[in-house]
């Protein structure tokens, strides 16, 4: 991580391409998409799913065209009608990407959330969390199989889920409590453990995992943080027995953890963004001014590099922040309907997935990247 006070000018860097431009489109969901995330191991991260008010969990491929996207544009091209380009500023212009799995069984009501638990072994198929109302799905990623149910504990809306690969689920809840579930136990129902300190509804819950130590869970699963609306950031040390509290001053949305675990980003229902050092607590840098904010619960993400920030926006827009100089750069959208999902990829800095509540899903890259508009060339 930059060290931010060796900040010298206030624009980004030119060393790293941004995303820039919508280049693809997934279209299937029927209304608002609510989250989405990447899947994939570290390395070949290829997949995305999307979550919808559709009450249905979706599988890309978001660097494949669809086919038969493909073959009606040749037909087109074999008419003379112009071809889509990617370049173009209508959504419905875009690439359609090729959707690989929908995922709708025992899910009753919207999908609030999702996570993947992923898998130590590789004889064992990842799992997808999905949060619908009170109750956390736990589904099979390649059959599409619902494999348990997880409810009866928390009495508001669960707002986010997470995973610590297949040992522990965890579910964070509008009912101020985050639950723990042992992933092991098929037929046990009821939580292992209950997190109880917020005073408010928690929006955010994320796993850390300490890479340096064993494979144990007591000893890999070292933090759990939680974001909630009373404002505090609390961070529970798993191998300590330790809580510790941190304050914005603000109710909070969201929060993502960089790439080299260093800081923490923090989205805030105030329009500012922080950014905490991840072990004091201490703030190193705020954002704010080309973000609207204030009425929606935002996500926000880091780029791989480690180097920009992004947010979505109330007023459909998508803003980066360079990390040291807090430069903007907005990417507008056609939309005026809230761009609240936000996923960047783990390991391309140029590619980045975000949604809105008017059901448009985009992939952006940068402007020299032709991956998708490659596959619609006629031979």
């Amino acid at each position: 991580m930059k060290d931010i006070h060796d900040a010298t000018s206030a624009s980004f860097s030119t060393a790293n391409a941004l995303p820039q431009r919508p280049v693809a489109r997934l279209s299937g969901h029927d209304g608002p998409v609510q989250d989405v995330c990447w899947h994939g191991s570290s390395k070949t991260t290829k997949y995305c799913l999307t979550a919808g008010h559709d009450r249905s969990v979706r599988l890309w491929n978001p660097f494949r065209v669809d086919p038969d996207y493909i073959e009606k544009t040749k037909q087109n091209m074999t008419k003379k009608r112009p071809i889509p380009q990617a370049q173009h500023s209508a959504h419905q212009d875009l690439p359609r990407l090729l959707e690989i799995q929908k995922y709708t069984s025992g899910l009753a009501y919207e999908v609030n959330a999702i996570a993947v638990a992923g898998s130590s072994s590789s004889d064992r198929p990842d799992l997808l969390l999905a949060a619908s109302n009170k109750t956390m799905h736990v589904m099979d990623i390649v059959t599409a199989k619902s494999l348990r149910k997880l409810d009866g504990h928390h009495s508001g809306r669960i707002n986010s889920v997470a995973a610590y690969q297949q040992e522990v689920y965890l579910s964070a809840s509008f009912d101020t409590t985050v639950a723990l579930w042992d992933g092991r136990a098929l037929n046990n129902r009821r939580p292992i453990q209950i997190l109880s300190d917020a005073k408010d509804s928690i929006t955010d819950v994320l796993v850390t995992v300490d890479e340096a130590l064993d494979d144990s869970y007591m000893n890999s699963c070292a933090y759990i943080r939680t974001a909630s609306v009373d404002g505090c950031i609390r961070t529970y040390d798993l191998r300590k027995g330790i809580l510790q509290s941190d304050s914005v001053g603000s109710s909070i949305t969201t929060i993502s953890l960089s790439k080299d675990r260093q800081c923490l980003v923090v989205s805030c229902l105030d329009g500012c963004i922080r950014l905490l050092d991840i072990n004091s607590g201490e703030l190193m840098n705020t954002y704010q001014g080309d973000h609207v904010a204030g009425n929606y619960g935002l996500q926000v993400d880091i780029l791989a590099d480690d180097a920009t920030i992004v947010s979505g926006s109330e007023d459909g827009s998508v803003v980066l922040y360079d990390l040291v100089s807090a430069a903007s750069k907005i990417l507008p959208g056609e939309t005026r309907r809230p761009t609240c999902a936000i996923a960047a990829h783990p390991t391309q800095p140029a590619t980045l997935l975000t949604a809105s509540y008017d059901n448009r899903t985009v992939v952006w890259s940068h402007e020299e990247d032709t991956r998708w508009q490659e596959q619609l060339s006629i031979e």
